[in-house]
């Protein structure tokens, strides 16, 4: 009989351990999309135009490809945002998260292998890719001027 109780005991308290930690990791994911989403809107990856319309215009396109969790991108995104407010009459700026299953076509069909990875795309639909040029956001700015050109 005490044994019995014993496991029977034994057998709640693994019962209450393993909720919790079910519930600890669920706490966990939740904080950690919490936080995303707080860096997401910090750094403002909400500007630009969608691809869909970047196409449609004659503009050059400036495509970038991101994702939330690395850092170069982040580093990027305040130039971007920049390079956004003065030349969004000369480039159509694209974000393209990485991480959004819809955009996985545009992954492919560009061959997307890190991150970030930046092109123009000319009036001639020829990629160009600016490399070092986006260090900082002077060599940048020259490197676009001379592509428009």
């Amino acid at each position: 009989m005490k044994k019995n109780i014993l496991i029977i005991l034994c057998l709640m308290f693994l019962s209450i351990i393993f909720t919790g930690c079910k519930n600890s990791e669920k706490e966990l994911q939740i904080q950690a999309n919490e936080g995303c989403q707080k860096t997401k809107s910090f750094l403002n990856y909400d500007f630009g135009n969608s691809y869909q319309t970047a196409i449609k215009d004659s503009k050059p396109m400036l495509l970038v490809f991101y994702v939330n969790w690395c850092t170069y991108c982040r580093r990027l995104m305040p130039k971007l945002a920049s390079l956004n407010n003065e030349y969004k009459d000369k480039y159509n700026i694209v974000l393209i998260d990485c991480e959004d299953r819809k955009n996985e076509e545009l992954l492919k069909k560009y061959k997307i292998e890190y991150f970030p990875t930046i092109y123009i795309i000319n009036k001639n639909n020829e990629i160009i890719v600016p490399g070092q040029y986006t260090q900082s956001l002077e060599t940048f700015k020259l490197f676009l001027d001379k592509t428009l050109k």
